[in-house]
């Protein structure tokens, strides 16, 4: 979530629409008008209704409207609002600003096991694996990368981010590095694609870093587009997601850890990837948030982000909401039981990432 909003600011401000964060005081729109305008800003762009179950108009908007009246602030307005979406949208892309406030639709799906998940990943005490020879220089800010196991042949990337649009490196940038690092690991027995961070950024960006390990093309997700007024006006869109394979250049067991961290293109990599002949996904279920975003403006100045696209799988089934559950399902309270039965005097371990090592050991026994 702080990632989302992270991504929010930068969006904000690169689309120079820092002056537009607060309610124009100069608005004559009355408080009815502006919970109206609310409504139809989001209603006739957003595009997971249907997936979602959400019946905007009819069910939502007549079950708050009693709530709204001309004595309330416009503090107590954007309140409500913003409890709206929380309630009732539940998706970590759609945010509302104004006033001073920002409000995230998903933060009540930031529960006590994404907090666990937190603890472990970032504070987690890895050096129990004998990790080793991590290497990190500039020119490689997207990842973090070395050799872990009792005899340091299990290659290990931590892929920090896939970047965006602020970030302005190119495919072809970005798969030097990847080939950087992976020439470094054509004698290791196997790979853990450490992707528990991965918050989302570029799609392409997750398709280079995952061709290596596809044996072929993949179409992960098609994509529908609104069409119309009506909230299930939905057309296919031409914009697919494609990952390029590549004959399956490492050939060896491949372990891609995810969790409750990934969300938007972290999970389009968890699925994509997981397409791999040798590859194997473990840990936590994703967010549940694959939609791309467009910022909107409403008549007093409020600002919402807003998914404007549908994305399923090509059986026509939909992960929005859901995420994607790993195949050796890990949760926050599986490493809770673990650490509770060890001993570590510097502090919890990264259970996940020693469940990983464990299974490419045994994939060469």
């Amino acid at each position: 979530m702080r990632k989302l909003k992270l991504l929010l600011c930068c969006v904000l401000l690169l689309a120079g629409c820092e002056e537009v964060l607060f309610d124009n005081p100069s608005s004559k729109k009355t408080n009815r008008e502006v919970y109206d305008d609310f409504f139809y800003t989001f209603g006739r762009v957003y595009a997971n209704f249907r997936v979602r179950d959400i019946d905007w108009y009819k069910t939502v908007k007549s079950k708050y409207e009693g709530r709204v009246n001309e004595e309330m602030s416009r503090k107590a307005l954007f309140n409500l609002c913003g409890e709206i979406l929380v309630n009732e949208v539940k998706d970590g892309h759609v945010s509302l600003t104004g006033n001073n406030l920002f409000v995230n639709a998903g933060e009540n799906n930031w529960s006590e096991d994404n907090t666990l998940f937190l603890d472990y990943y970032f504070n987690g005490e890895r050096e129990i694996y004998q990790m080793q020879d991590l290497y990190g220089s500039d020119n490689l800010q997207y990842f973090t990368y070395g050799f872990i196991g009792d005899n340091h042949d299990i290659g290990y990337i931590d892929t920090h981010t896939f970047g965006g649009f602020q970030d302005g490196v190119s495919n072809k940038e970005y798969d030097g590095m990847v080939q950087e690092i992976l020439g470094s690991f054509k004698d290791t027995k196997g790979v853990v694609i450490d992707a528990r961070s991965q918050g989302g950024g570029s799609s392409e960006l997750g398709g280079v870093l995952a061709s290596p390990f596809l044996q072929e093309d993949v179409q992960v997700f098609k994509k529908n587009t609104r069409c119309g007024e009506g909230i299930f006006d939905l057309k296919p869109s031409r914009d697919k997601l494609i990952y390029k394979g590549s004959n399956g250049e490492y050939s060896r067991p491949v372990v891609v850890l995810i969790g409750s961290g990934n969300g938007s293109a972290g999970e389009h990599f968890a699925e994509g990837i997981g397409y791999g002949k040798y590859v194997t996904t473990m840990g936590d279920t994703t967010m549940g948030i694959f939609s791309g975003i467009n910022i909107l403006q409403m008549k007093n100045g409020w600002i919402m982000s807003i998914p404007v696209e549908e994305v399923l799988k090509m059986d026509g089934s939909s992960l929005e909401g859901v995420g994607v559950i790993p195949e050796v399902l890990i949760t926050p309270s599986d490493m809770e039981a673990f650490n509770q039965s060890q001993t570590v005097e510097s502090g919890v371990v990264d259970y996940p990432l020693l469940r990983a090592v464990e299974y490419i050991e045994n994939q060469n026994n």
